[in-house]
């Protein structure tokens, strides 16, 4: 019944720069073609990766985090993550569904020094 997919975040006047980009995450029923909050006993946790920011316990949306309930108040709750993140989806009766936030592609190319010997 859960779907994945990410919508990224779009710059603000507060925040211009795309140099980091979070991406919009929520659960979707695919059979009313509709979003829809958590379903009961779902959670999401980050998995770091050495030098990832530390998210501490499990994911929560911002419906929860600016003190809304959104199962009594019937809007489907939204999540957000940096780009790239990796995430552990958990549901009961079911294994462990693995997911990674979109990385885009650079906007610069560096130059790379690349030994040689001149053919004489």
């Amino acid at each position: 019944m859960a779907d994945r997919s990410f919508l990224q975040a779009p710059p603000t006047e507060e925040f211009p720069s795309v140099s980091y980009i979070d991406f919009f995450l929520d659960f979707f029923d695919i059979r009313q073609r509709v979003p829809v909050s958590t379903p009961a006993g779902y959670a999401i946790y980050p998995i770091p990766a050495p030098g990832d920011y530390q998210y501490g316990d499990k994911l929560i949306s911002w419906d929860v985090a600016m003190g809304y309930d959104p199962h009594t108040t019937g809007v489907a709750e939204k999540f957000s993550v940096p780009e790239g993140s990796r995430m552990r989806l958990i549901r009961p009766g079911h294994e462990d569904f693995y997911l990674m936030a979109p990385v885009r592609q650079s906007q610069f190319n560096f130059a790379q020094a690349v030994p040689f010997l001149p053919i004489r």
